[in-house]
C-alpha cells in the first residue's frame, strides 16, 4: 500500500516531466535548454515566452549535441504527428495506443492521475476545513449553534448529492477544475461534521477538559488545543476515502459531459471516448483499472486508519 501511495504521488506531481513531448535537457551548439521545465513555469507565469520554445518542433529536431528526453515521449495533449489516430497498444511508438485525437493513452493516464490528485486532495482539505469547523462548533457550543449547523445539514442530507451536483454544474457555463473541486467539497463536509460532532460531545466531558476548564482557559483555547485535537481519529478515515470518491465523481461528471471540457484529458475523458466504440476496449479498460486502483488503495489507507484509531 505504501509503495502504491509513493507511486501515485510520484506520478501526480511529476507527470508533465515523465511525460512531455519536449526534452528534460538539451544542449544545441553550446547551450544548455531545459524545454519541459520552462514550460511549466510559462505556464505558472514564472517566465516569459520565449520564440525559441514556442517555435521549435522538439519530436522532429534533430540537432542535438546532447540530450534527455522524458520516459514517455508524448504530452497528455498533443496529437501524433503521423495522425495515428485509434491505435491499439503495443502497435507502434505508443506503448498503450492513441485515442481518437492521436494522443497518447500513456501520456493521458498519467495526467489523469494528476487531475485525480489535484481532486480528490483539494476537495478532501475543502470538506474537512468546513466539517472539523461546523462540527466542533455545533458539538462545542450546543444551543442556537447546534440547531442551525444541523438544520443545515439535514436540508442537505434530504436532497441527494448527484441531484445538488447536476444543479450546480447546470448553472455554471464551462466548469473548470476549480469549479468541480468547490462543488464537492461543499457538498462533502456534512459527514466530517458528523463526525467530529459525535467525537466533540463525547471528549468535552472528559477530565482534562474539566480540568482546563477549573485553571481558568478561555472557550476558545480549550476547543482549539484539547478538544479538537483528540477528535481528528475518525476525521482521517473519513478523509482518505474522500479523495477516491472526489476522484471518481469528477470523473463520472466528465464521462456525462458536464465535467472539464472535453478536450482536457482525464480519466473521464477517456472511459467517454471509449463508449462511442466499444472495439476501442483500451480506452475503457486502462482508465477503469486506474480508477480501480484508486479506489482500492485509499480505501486500504482508511482502513489501516480505522484500525490504528481503534488500536489507539
Amino acid at each position: 500500500m505504501r509503495t502504491g501511495l509513493i507511486i501515485f504521488l510520484f506520478l501526480a506531481l511529476f507527470g508533465d516531466f515523465i511525460a512531455n513531448d519536449r526534452p528534460l535537457f538539451c544542449q544545441i551548439n553550446g547551450k544548455v535548454y531545459f524545454p519541459s521545465l520552462h514550460q511549466k513555469g510559462f505556464e505558472w507565469n514564472l517566465v516569459r515566452a520565449d520564440s525559441l520554445y514556442s517555435t521549435r518542433d522538439w519530436q522532429t529536431f534533430d540537432g542535438y549535441e546532447r540530450v534527455l528526453k522524458s520516459p514517455v515521449p508524448f504530452s497528455a495533449g498533443s496529437t501524433d504527428i503521423s495522425g495515428a489516430r485509434y491505435v491499439p497498444p503495443f502497435q507502434n511508438s505508443h506503448l498503450l495506443g492513441t485515442d481518437g485525437l492521436g494522443r497518447d493513452v500513456l501520456a493521458g493516464l498519467i495526467e489523469g492521475c494528476s487531475v485525480a490528485f489535484r481532486t480528490g486532495i483539494f476537495s478532501m482539505l475543502l470538506a474537512v476545513f468546513l466539517g472539523i469547523l461546523m462540527g466542533a462548533t455545533a458539538g462545542f457550543l450546543g444551543s442556537v449553534n447546534d440547531y442551525l449547523i444541523m438544520s443545515l445539514i439535514e436540508i442537505k442530507r434530504a436532497v441527494p448529492s448527484i441531484l445538488w451536483i447536476f444543479a450546480l454544474t447546470a448553472i455554471i457555463d464551462q466548469c473548470t477544475l476549480t469549479h468541480i473541486v468547490l462543488i464537492i467539497g461543499l457538498l462533502s463536509w456534512p459527514n466530517i461534521a458528523l463526525l467530529m460532532r459525535s467525537s466533540v460531545l463525547r471528549v468535552k466531558k472528559a477530565d482534562y477538559v474539566m480540568a482546563a476548564r477549573d485553571l481558568g482557559f478561555s472557550k476558545w483555547r480549550i476547543l482549539f488545543f484539547h478538544i479538537i485535537p483528540n477528535c481528528l481519529g475518525p476525521v482521517y478515515v473519513a478523509a482518505a476515502a474522500l479523495v477516491p470518491t472526489a476522484a471518481i465523481t469528477e470523473s463520472a461528471l466528465t464521462f456525462l459531459g458536464i465535467g472539464l471540457p472535453l478536450n482536457t484529458v482525464t480519466w473521464g475523458s477517456m472511459l467517454r471516448q471509449a463508449q462511442s466504440d466499444i472495439s476501442m476496449w483500451w480506452l475503457a479498460l486502462f482508465p477503469g483499472i486506474c480508477l480501480f486502483l484508486l479506489i482500492l488503495l485509499f480505501n486500504t489507507f482508511a482502513e489501516r486508519l480505522r484500525k490504528t484509531n481503534q488500536q489507539n
